[in-house]
């Protein structure tokens, strides 16, 4: 949620500059822009809808984005996309306030260098045992109790010869 001050076009055009994947479609419906996105990367097939509305004090932003590996059923995928559509950001139709054109937002950087999945290498899972530390609590129990033996033989020894 953006504050109302910060200005409606602006606030939009920066949500929409961070949405993260190319837009397949944009469109304005209920006083809502709506924007969504599909998109395939190695095996990894993903979607994503948001939409942004507005009323008198605030602008909210709403977001869904579904990632689907190989294994994937097609029936999970489907109910995932169907959920997308469900998206609300929980102002009224009514009550939202009309968002203006977007301004001269720069967009947000994009990556222009090969993604990992173009030049990823498997690699082993690695697990690193750790030692844990002695105990070595039992070590001064015993150290004391031979302390304390040490000493009361040497006080009776003593005592022995005095007396």
């Amino acid at each position: 949620m953006v504050a109302f001050g910060a200005g409606y076009r602006d606030a939009a055009d920066a949500e929409l500059a961070l949405f993260g994947h190319a837009l397949d479609a944009r469109k304005v419906e209920d006083k809502a822009i709506t924007v969504e996105a599909a998109w395939h990367d190695g095996d990894v097939a993903g979607a994503a809808r948001m939409v942004i509305a507005a009323d008198a004090n605030r602008i909210v932003a709403v977001k869904g984005e579904c990632y689907a590996g190989a294994s994937a059923k097609p029936a999970d995928v489907a109910a995932c996309t169907k959920a997308l559509a469900t998206i609300d950001p929980g102002i009224a139709p009514a009550d939202r306030t009309a968002i203006p054109a977007p301004s001269n937002v720069p967009a947000a950087p994009r990556l222009t260098t090969p993604g990992p999945s173009q030049t990823h290498v498997a690699m082993p899972p690695i697990s690193v045992h750790q030692k844990a530390p002695a105990d070595l609590r039992p070590v001064y129990v015993g150290a004391g109790l031979i302390v304390i033996a040490a000493v009361w033989w040497w006080n009776r020894r003593r005592a022995a010869h005095v007396g």
